[in-house]
């Protein structure tokens, strides 16, 4: 009878690794996702600010693209089990927040206008390094080969 409750402990840790790994990857796109998500919207805001120059919003443009296409070419990558794009994401991601956001606090914006870009900034951060665990964003060992 006591068998019969015994607990196999292997199973129980791949059960825990599946389910690790699966939130892993729901965190990845979960920031994907995102990415996409606030930088397609933020054309429109572009687009219909009448107060930009057409180099500022040629500027803003190529921000867009930049990380719609970051978000595209990760989400690909993880289809093929390659992480680089989603590495450079990633880095981009951060260190744009990290300027831009800096910016916007110390500038002369609205109060609304700060408060709408920092929590901004916090969710693409908080996203970016959530799924900071997954295995795409691990670097390979180098090969120990021999130098001929």
């Amino acid at each position: 009878m006591m068998a019969m409750f015994q607990r196999d402990d292997k199973a129980v840790e791949e059960t825990a690794g599946m389910q690790d790994m699966g939130l892993r990857r729901f965190w990845v796109f979960a920031f994907v996702g995102w990415t996409v998500f606030l930088w397609i919207s933020r054309v429109r805001n572009v687009l219909s600010n009448e107060e930009l120059t057409t180099s500022g919003r040629g500027v803003r443009l190529a921000v867009v693209v930049i990380f719609v296409g970051l978000a595209i070419g990760a989400f690909v990558g993880l289809r093929r089990s390659r992480g680089e794009v989603l590495i450079a994401l990633w880095g981009f991601t951060i260190v744009y927040w990290l300027i831009r956001g800096t910016g916007i606090l110390i500038d002369d914006y609205s109060l609304g206008f700060k408060a709408i870009h920092s929590v901004l900034a916090v969710v693409s951060i908080g996203l970016a390094t959530r799924m900071r665990g997954h295995q795409s964003l691990r670097v390979p060992p180098r090969s120990s080969s021999s130098a001929k």
